[in-house]
């Protein structure tokens, strides 16, 4: 159990005796508003200091992952854009896209194929 010595504020007094206590005047602080790949941190005071300083958009890359598509069948999710370390622009960016047949590796038939009537290169 912790005890103090002295009540650390004594609020029975009437406040014209704690006038001479010097109040901190702190402005107004405006938070902004983070984009939705970014968390606002607000930062305590510095050590001596009573007023409080706006706070900062940081990226969240837990956010990403709302941002990445589901591919249908057929198409391939691919990396259109690296995410930066900027607020509204911390997550990589994707597309979801036709797949390519790569036949580099496989011995297609001489025949032609239409992919127009759904006939792919294995």
């Amino acid at each position: 159990m912790v005890r103090y010595s002295k009540p650390l504020q004594d609020w029975s007094q009437p406040s014209e005796q704690l006038s001479h206590k010097k109040a901190a005047q702190c402005s107004v602080v405006f938070h902004p508003e983070c984009p939705a790949d970014s968390r606002q941190v607000i930062l305590p005071p510095p050590h001596g200091e009573c007023c409080g300083r706006p706070g900062t958009c940081h990226c969240d890359l837990q956010k990403c992952e709302a941002f990445v598509p589901i591919c249908g069948k057929g198409q391939e999710r691919v990396l259109v854009k690296e995410g930066g370390h900027e607020p509204g622009s911390c997550c990589d960016v994707f597309e979801c896209r036709k797949r390519e047949v790569r036949c580099e590796s496989f011995r297609c038939p001489s025949q032609v194929f239409d992919e127009d009537e759904g006939v792919d290169c294995p």
